[in-house]
């Protein structure tokens, strides 16, 4: 069940009826605030897409490790994605225009490291913990008041559009070199946000719907993602460098393989029946087992435990959980060896079975000279 509703209240109330009603059925369900996610958290939702946290979170990492950052962005992206330099948000006095849902993660985002920040927001007085101008940051008087000038950075954060792209645009004229942090709130008004090119823009949306498909379509790629969070950033360079070695600079497709009969019956049968295979086996190209497909492992659950970027000589059990991220073309060759008999046998052990309708679609076609026909 997912309860993606503009109301809290509405999404509280799916989530709550359903784990009464049916306490099996999983549920993804959306929080604007924390408070909401709390309470969803309290009766054991299964997922809470809270954007505005998802999105201060992710400015935190950019801003401790832009590594780490640039590799979860580039996994989340559609395949296909070209990955391009990242600006990293610059250490200093940032300015946030708008204090509500969006703005207070923010905040906390650059209070989590140390940096010096002015809030712009028509109520000033009901903040009396934060250095507040009053107004809106439309204009240049308040922007001004509130140290643009010396700033490194500006937030445009309400919730209206134009009044964001307002916001922005005049903090630029007064101090070129801002590093700008826009909140799109309408999918409408994509071509105005394209046109004006912010460093990083926000448009809710698109996160929720983003990290929706990943749950309910990659399971194990939240667990990854979030464990990749914490590594450091030798560790985040090692695995950008590899996946870019082995799949080019355009965003892979990410997926995982369970190992049960319904999804790899071929390797599940073999492990059940005392049979070996590791993690190097599935990634071997069905018609030439000694070349590997455009595949690279990144996460392996079993059972409570997890094994990150397991080794190829990691030995598989029933039931694994496996992520992988490659090719669209690598994902649908693998599936020969994932259910196929024949060719799970001829990758894992090297015999080859030569005989069989898939195995001759699958091997590659060897060209026969032609005789020439006036030779008798």
């Amino acid at each position: 069940m997912l309860a993606l509703t503009n109301d809290d209240h509405a999404n509280l109330a799916v989530a709550m009826t359903v784990r009464l009603l049916e306490p099996n059925v999983p549920v993804l369900a959306r929080a604007m605030t924390r408070d909401t996610a709390a309470n969803m958290a309290s009766f054991g939702t299964d997922h809470i897409i809270n954007p505005f946290a998802h999105f201060g979170e992710r400015l935190a990492l950019a801003i401790s490790a832009p590594a780490n950052y640039r590799l979860l962005t580039w996994l989340e992206a559609l395949p296909g994605t070209q990955l391009e330099p990242i600006a990293t948000p610059p250490r200093g006095a940032w300015v946030v225009c708008g204090y509500g849902r969006f703005g207070r993660e923010v905040v906390r985002a650059f209070h989590e490291h140390r940096l010096e920040v002015t809030v712009i927001d028509p109520t000033a007085s009901v903040y009396p913990d934060l250095k507040v101008v009053r107004g809106t940051g439309t204009e240049a008087e308040p922007l001004a008041a509130a140290g643009i000038h010396s700033a490194v950075g500006i937030v445009a954060g309400t919730d209206d559009d134009v009044n964001n792209l307002s916001i922005v645009v005049t903090a630029r004229e007064l101090n070129p070199t801002l590093y700008t942090i826009v909140r799109q709130n309408l999918q409408a008004n994509q071509p105005l946000f394209d046109a004006f090119d912010a460093d990083m823009t926000m448009v809710s949306s698109q996160l929720i719907a983003s990290e929706c498909l990943a749950v309910v379509r990659t399971p194990l790629l939240q667990p990854f993602l979030e464990f990749a969070r914490h590594k450091d950033a030798d560790w985040a360079d090692a695995l950008l460098e590899r996946l870019l070695i082995a799949l080019g600079d355009l965003s892979p497709a990410v997926w995982s393989v369970t190992l049960n009969i319904s999804e790899a019956p071929a390797m599940y049968r073999l492990l059940m029946h005392g049979g070996h295979a590791k993690v190097g086996d599935l990634v071997r190209n069905p018609a030439r087992r000694d070349e590997q497909l455009e595949i690279v492992p990144l996460y392996l659950q079993r059972g409570e435990g997890a094994f990150d970027l397991p080794a190829d000589d990691f030995e598989l059990q029933p039931g694994d959980q496996v992520l992988f991220a490659g090719r669209g073309s690598a994902r649908d060759r693998q599936q020969a060896l994932l259910r196929n008999e024949k060719v799970r046998d001829y990758v894992v052990t090297g015999h080859d079975p030569s005989t069989g309708w898939l195995w001759r679609r699958l091997r590659p076609r060897r060209s026969i000279p032609q005789r020439d026909a006036r030779v008798p």
